[in-house]
């Protein structure tokens, strides 16, 4: 870690200085490019953790329930999450607070956990508190 970094904003300016754009690829079965959940985390764990950063759930602000029938006929439910995210740098103890939206959609009990999921990816908005 650099001794330029010395609180959490110098050390996420490094860490997206250092990560840069992550790649697109291209899928044959979905026929378009995209940058994946596992193609993001892969790029920015690792320069997280050397600049010292990590993140966790501070609090589950909000939790709505939807079900809904698909097109074939399939029972869906969809959860929607919306909670604090604390950034925080460890060798400095500073830290920023951002709200952070996940959504998942399952037809059986993997709903909560891809909400969760996707409420803590790197990509998803989010808006400093």
């Amino acid at each position: 870690m650099s001794d330029e970094v010395s609180n959490i904003y110098q050390a996420i300016n490094a860490i997206m200085a250092e990560v840069g754009y992550v790649q697109k690829t291209t899928s044959e079965k979905l026929n378009y490019s995209f940058a994946g959940e596992a193609d993001l985390i892969a790029a920015i764990r690792p320069v997280m953790v050397k600049h010292g950063v990590f993140m966790y759930v501070a609090n589950i602000l909000e939790v709505r329930v939807e079900q809904y029938e698909t097109a074939k006929g399939t029972a869906m439910t969809n959860t929607s999450l919306v909670a604090k995210i604390i950034f925080y740098h460890a060798p400095s103890g500073t830290s920023f607070v951002v709200t952070s939206r996940g959504e998942g959609a399952d037809s059986g009990d993997k709903k909560i956990g891809r909400a969760h999921v996707e409420l803590q990816s790197p990509h998803r908005s989010r808006m400093p508190s």
